[in-house]
């Protein structure tokens, strides 16, 4: 089973926004055994702008290819996601996991979520769950109210958070609630403050008390920053009931180079006994020329001993191009109170893309590193990965676990791009939802084409500045609208219903 889910987490998107340009697309990875014989395969399919619609899962039974998983996704006219499942095969049938559906009053603000759960009774998606949301006049969420769908199906309020902003938009609280039956009654609530140059100087949370009617505070954060506007300092204080007072409980001091690299972290404990800080632990990180990370000393204050103990050490190298080439890991040894070796990786590079990785585990009784796995990779002539080997340590010698084979096509993405537009509202689509029919307007003559989410061509018109397009013979879904004329080319998306 553990093969079958290897390629889960492989499929990856690789995108290209120019208009009508031709990029590499991800088609299918399939992963074989040593003798080469099929393991699974992970096969996508994309609209034409480039994003995911379909992905399939599929695994080998020794003859034939046969279903795993897959997901289902859609969009809407701005490129956001308005619809995703997925399903489990099940002997003779698909059977749903998750599914959840996405609403937007524009293009930055999603309004709505909603949640299905799959009843394998009806084998039927139900709702289950929904997220319904209000936005400030600048984009930002005021309210979201949250749903669940009780034995009646009926939606019954669950909870409610409330956001507040200051005049440039920074976000100074949040207060949140539940549903008691009948009414919103607060739970808890958080604060935020912030400096002259936007730095947020505080977190605090408090906590409804509904027996005194007040908020009661409960926890809380507080941040200083340097010239540069790098976090120099966190304390975290908790609410004392008894005394009415805010008590520290931890500290974390950074300090920074002249290129804004940490290179000390200090951690603090608060000793409410003496009334002072007690250092805990620290990191310092060593960088080169080039900002890379080369050295990262992890240590633990030992108060017996009243010094500091290196329980840690990370070394990295790096070659000419910044390509890491080793990282050697180091840890603490009880037994005889140093550093051991622990871990490395090894890695090698062409062009700068990696070629090899090797991971090793240290062992003590022969004093040498011993192999644990290694990735060979190959690229095609674009620069595609192709070809990922991934082998395993046997004691003597590198034997191959598993090796992926990416396929990829040669694809036209539509591009939704303003920088082709000189004046979007020059251009005009409506209604959109349409049906039979939707109207184009333009401030010149333009030649419109219709295409399939997958690119291809199903209609050419000639249109004058204003006119009416009919497509009562086209089966409802998601269709490529591209309006050119002699100076420009727009891209619409247009849902047919």
């Amino acid at each position: 089973m553990k093969k079958k889910l290897l390629f889960t987490g492989l499929l990856s998107l690789i995108l290209s926004w120019n208009a009508f340009s031709v990029s590499y697309q991800l088609d299918s990875i399939i992963a074989k055994d040593p003798s080469n014989a099929n393991i699974s395969k992970r096969f996508a399919e994309y609209d034409a702008y480039g994003n995911m619609i379909y992905n399939y899962a599929y695994v080998w039974d020794g003859s034939k290819w046969t279903n795993n998983a897959k997901w289902e996704y859609t969009y809407n006219t701005d490129g956001n996601i308005t619809f995703t499942d997925m399903y489990n095969w099940s002997s003779t049938m698909w059977k749903g996991v998750s599914k959840f559906t996405y609403s937007y009053s524009s293009p930055k603000c999603q309004v709505q979520v909603l949640s299905y759960s799959w009843n394998s009774s009806s084998n039927s998606w139900e709702s289950f769950y929904k997220v319904d949301r209000t936005y400030t006049n600048f984009d930002s969420v005021s309210t979201e109210i949250k749903y669940q769908m009780n034995n009646s199906s009926v939606w019954e309020e669950d909870s409610k958070t409330e956001y507040s902003y200051n005049n440039l938009k920074q976000n100074t609280g949040e207060v949140s609630y539940e549903w008691d039956g009948s009414n919103w009654v607060e739970t808890s609530k958080i604060d935020y403050t912030y400096d002259s140059y936007g730095n947020q100087t505080s977190y605090s949370n408090s906590n409804w008390d509904d027996i005194n009617n007040k908020w009661v505070p409960s926890y809380k954060y507080e941040y200083t920053f340097d010239i540069n506007r790098n976090i120099t300092s966190e304390i975290n204080s908790n609410w004392d009931d008894v005394s009415s007072a805010w008590v520290y409980d931890t500290k974390e001091e950074w300090s920074f180079d002249s290129n804004n690299n940490v290179t000390l972290d200090i951690y603090y404990n608060w000793d409410d006994v003496s009334n002072v800080w007690v250092t805990h632990s620290k990191s310092q990180k060593t960088y080169d020329t080039k900002g890379n990370l080369t050295l990262c000393d992890g240590f633990l204050w030992d108060s017996d001993l009243n010094k500091w103990i290196n329980n840690s050490k990370v070394e990295s190298t790096y070659d000419v191009n910044g390509n890491n080439l080793t990282i050697i890991e180091y840890t603490y040894s009880y037994s005889t109170n140093s550093l051991i070796r622990y871990s490395k990786v090894e890695s090698s590079y062409d062009n700068n893309k990696m070629t090899i990785s090797t991971k090793y585990s240290w062992d003590s009784s022969s004093n040498t590193w011993i192999g644990s796995s290694k990735q060979d990779l190959t690229y095609d002539s674009n620069g595609n990965l192709s070809k990922a080997k991934v082998s395993t340590w046997n004691s003597y010698s590198w034997s191959e676990y598993y090796t992926g084979y990416y396929y990829y096509k040669a694809v036209t993405y539509l591009q939704l791009s303003v920088n082709e537009i000189p004046n979007v509202s020059e251009t005009v689509v409506y209604p959109n939802p349409s049906k039979s029919s939707f109207s184009i307007k333009t401030d010149e003559n333009a030649t419109v084409s219709i295409y399939t989410s997958l690119g291809q061509l199903l209609k050419v018109f000639k249109v004058n500045t204003k006119e009416e397009l009919t497509i009562s013979d086209l089966p409802k879904g998601i269709y490529l609208i591209k309006i050119q004329n002699k100076e420009s080319t727009i891209t619409k998306r247009q849902i047919v219903e």
